[in-house]
């Protein structure tokens, strides 16, 4: 896999959501309201507490798997359970292929377009944060391979990601099933000796901490702008006050909402 994949895969997203503004809006939002819709709600969802308290485990997950590395591997080349052809299910699944069948068909069939707008978001989250953990472990692939991309998993990443969206916008019945695939594009990562074990508990823990963080409605954040624009606009207008055979002039103070 080539570094820049989910780089360049994160950025065609990013136009994505971009243009998903088009179907209400009629416009493209400047970068400073997307930076407050998509940006910082995400960043500021990540610090949730029901967020910290999971970290700690996942990344305790990583590390205990990590010891492990090697046995699995063996154990998985000695009894693979895993044909090559459906292997390519799961490589092709996590390639991106599985998430923008699902974010096309929420986009078609989804009356909710927020539902789709946090899919995206997720994805294009996903995009630059395996790119950038990838790019700072350097971490070798399993084998004689000279890549250095390995951790995390960007596959397993990028299916768990997608398997909490269907989980937070449809429920269990929906999220199960997507988990369970989830799960199969990890595997298929490992039967393909193509990550190590821990790489594969990281991406997942990564997608399902992306898939919760990118998940809200975003035309419910107003932006700096918007409230601006519905601030309450106050007037003086002139009135005159009769009081018998006398006549006077005053202003009065109006508030009127745009």
């Amino acid at each position: 896999m080539q570094p820049f994949f989910y780089l360049r895969q994160s950025v065609i997203f990013l136009i994505l959501i971009l243009i998903v503004n088009l179907s209400n809006a009629g416009w493209l939002e400047s970068a400073k309201e997307w930076k407050e819709k998509d940006v910082l709600p995400v960043a500021s969802n990540l610090i949730k507490k029901d967020h910290l308290v999971l970290l700690p485990y996942g990344v305790a997950s990583i590390l205990l798997t990590a010891t492990q590395d090697d046995y699995i591997r063996s154990d998985m080349k000695n009894n693979q359970q895993i044909e090559p052809e459906i292997s390519k299910v799961g490589d092709l699944l996590g390639t991106g292929a599985g998430s923008l069948i699902v974010i096309g068909s929420q986009w078609v069939f989804d009356s909710d377009e927020s539902i789709t707008r946090s899919h995206i978001r997720g994805f294009v989250w996903s995009g630059f944060s395996i790119y950038l953990l990838k790019t700072l472990f350097n971490r070798k692939r399993p084998g004689d391979s000279r890549n250095y991309q390995s951790f995390p998993s960007g596959h397993t990443t990028i299916s768990f990601m997608t398997a909490s969206q269907i989980h937070q916008a449809y429920g269990l019945n929906y999220g199960i099933p997507a988990y369970l695939v989830a799960s199969f594009v990890g595997a298929t990562r490992l039967a393909d000796d193509a990550h190590w074990s821990s790489d594969v508990v990281a991406g997942a823990l990564l997608g399902l901490l992306i898939g919760q963080s990118t998940y809200y409605d975003s035309s419910k954040i107003p932006t700096e702008i918007e409230s601006q624009n519905n601030q309450s606009k106050s007037i003086f207008l002139p009135s005159i006050k009769t009081m018998g055979d006398s006549a006077n002039v005053q202003l009065t103070w109006i508030k009127s909402l745009n």
